[in-house]
């Protein structure tokens, strides 16, 4: 087959798969938006069982989500590390790694990929030590943090800073902040697709 042939033939090839694309399109739609539905419903029931097990309201729950919305807004300051900005950048290491490996086997189906996360995940727990490192040999520091038990990323462990008062913790606020999030992400789907279903 010459040159020209076989690209006239991929043309044709890829002419056909586009035809059988648009004449099947109504079917992939449709089982597109009942998978987004069913999906959107689970989230919306994962949600209102993490309402239930932190025991809080609607209001509260409005509450969180601008919490962490503002505290991702502030802005970090450079230079001389002071101690509530060593705090903010463990949290943040701390949320980040704890994501990442959620996310590891759950989104990446090649082994490459998984390989290139690890490695970051590898580097950031690397980072982590440091900036805790750092931490405990502040002055004003009156509990250190365990090394160890931060970077097993355990759920358990409490930083200093978390268990004073009685206050929720970022993290909390966070795992709500993020369901919040997905069950948006699904309705916004769910309009998407419905309205690509009416131009088909």
């Amino acid at each position: 087959m010459t040159k020209s042939a076989r690209a006239d033939m991929i043309t044709v090839l890829a002419m056909q798969w586009n035809h059988r694309n648009v004449e099947n399109l109504h079917k992939t739609l449709s089982k597109r938006f009942v998978k987004t539905t069913q999906r959107a419903q689970t989230e919306v029931d994962n949600l209102e069982s993490l309402k239930q097990e932190l025991n809080i309201s609607l209001e509260d729950t409005e509450q969180w989500v601008l919490e962490v919305k503002q505290w991702a807004a502030t802005e970090k300051h450079g230079g001389q590390s002071s101690q509530e900005e060593l705090q903010r950048e463990i949290d943040d290491i701390i949320y980040s790694l704890r994501r990442k490996k959620h996310d590891l086997y759950r989104q990446n189906d090649s082994n490459q990929t998984r390989q290139r996360k690890r490695r970051r995940l590898t580097e950031l727990k690397k980072k982590l030590r440091e900036r805790i490192l750092q931490y405990n040999t502040i002055d004003t520091c009156t509990e250190t943090i365990d090394t160890e038990a931060i970077c097993s990323l355990s759920e358990d462990v409490i930083l200093p800073w978390e268990a004073q008062g009685d206050m929720v913790n970022l993290r909390t606020k966070r795992r709500l902040f993020d369901q919040v999030m997905l069950v948006r992400r699904m309705e916004e789907e769910k309009v998407i697709i419905v309205k690509e279903m009416t131009q088909h």
